[in-house]
């Protein structure tokens, strides 16, 4: 085993997200000391998060909250969420236009286009340190996002209806009705937010994170697409570790493999890297993944929901590092603590 000393505790950093699912949340809590999620100046509070919150497992930052002039950016993003509701199938269209300041990407509507031009050279100076075309963007994603997932989640209901109807059916009259109901309704209740304007969303979080970075660079995200393009942002990444963790039922407090765990951790985010770490690090994993998995076996109940977790660590690079690959005017150099980064994927088991 690696005999680092154990962190004090696992502080994951969310991304590129400005808004969590509670879901996500309680299936993380047993298992890590800390989630941050960075968040634009003037974010609505999160009732359904404020036990995560209160008691501390939630930390929530909000970075220029003191530069970002708070009247004048809600007075715009009024404006934009005004011309939305009258405006059909405008809700694409005015996040699609924000993005276009941050980057180059042709914006969809002339008119919001326009309108945004005219605040830049008003926003230039202030655009390194926050920018209000960022903080419009990173609201009207979050609000895109928190509305796809309402509605994801009335979807799911709809379906958990929808399959006991088809279960009546088929006790009721065997042989008969199986095929008169589709078997998956509304597919797209499971779509990944992070396939809209992932380079969009990416540019303006990390504004965030570079504001107030995390001393560990310790990310995860539950969007494939966001991992995906995380990781071939960087120079190398290799898998480390790959687990399933039941999130419905409260974990014990002395878990067997949360220490060798946040010891494995520690090592990768702070060692530099080489072939005699990695043969290490390789099988301290083994020996965590088979005590996760002889626990989970004596503690999970059958049809019990659970979390899968994917692990990447990026070699030699520090997160803000990845991030500055594709590094535009102005952004700032990183120094290179810690040593490497670790990434993960977290899916939920679907109900």
């Amino acid at each position: 085993m690696i005999s680092k000393p154990k962190i004090q505790s696992l502080s994951l950093v969310y991304f590129p997200f400005t808004l969590i699912a509670p879901s996500l949340v309680e299936a993380l809590s047993p298992y890590f000391g800390r989630v941050i999620l960075y968040r634009p100046v003037g974010s609505p509070t999160m009732k359904d998060l404020e036990r995560w919150i209160t008691q501390g497992f939630l930390e929530t930052r909000v970075p220029f909250e003191h530069v970002i002039d708070k009247n004048a950016l809600m007075a715009k993003l009024e404006q934009w969420r005004t011309w939305g509701l009258s405006n059909q199938g405008a809700d694409m269209a005015y996040l699609k236009a924000t993005g276009g300041q941050m980057a180059p990407v042709r914006p969809v509507v002339p008119e919001i286009a326009s309108e945004i031009k005219g605040t830049a050279g008003k926003t230039q100076e202030n655009t390194k340190k926050g920018g209000l075309a960022i903080q419009l963007f990173l609201h009207l994603a979050q609000d895109f996002d928190r509305q796809s997932r309402e509605l994801g989640e009335k979807l799911k209901g709809f379906k958990v209806q929808q399959q006991a109807l088809q279960a009546f059916l088929r006790v009721d009259e065997p042989g008969e009705g199986d095929d008169s109901i589709p078997p998956e309704p509304f597919p797209e209740s499971h779509q990944d937010l992070g396939g809209l304007m992932i380079e969009h969303r990416m540019l303006a979080w990390k504004r965030l994170f570079e504001a107030d970075p995390q001393e560990s660079s310790l990310l995860f995200t539950d969007s494939p697409t966001a991992y995906a393009w995380f990781l071939d942002l960087a120079q190398e990444e290799i898998p480390v570790l790959k687990f399933d963790l039941p999130c419905t039922q409260p974990a014990p407090k002395d878990l067997p493999w949360k220490d060798p765990l946040e010891k494995l951790f520690h090592a990768v985010l702070t060692t530099p890297w080489n072939e005699q770490l990695q043969q290490r690090i390789d099988g301290t994993a083994r020996e965590v993944e088979a005590m996760m998995v002889s626990w989970r076996e004596s503690v999970t109940k059958p049809g019990e929901k659970t979390a899968s977790f994917h692990w990447h660590v990026v070699r030699d690079q520090a997160a803000g590092n990845v991030f500055n690959e594709q590094r535009g005017p102005g952004d700032s150099e990183e120094v290179r603590r810690p040593q490497n980064t670790l990434v993960g994927l977290v899916e939920l088991a679907a109900q």
